[in-house]
């Protein structure tokens, strides 16, 4: 149960990073 929950925060936590990434890269390709 502890182990599959974690695997979703984490799975949760990289899309985020993924998404700021694409922001980071969306915002920087602007300028």
């Amino acid at each position: 149960m502890a182990s599959s929950s974690t695997e979703l925060c984490t799975d949760h936590e990289n899309d985020l990073a993924k998404d700021k990434e694409q922001r980071d890269n969306y915002i920087q390709n602007q300028y």
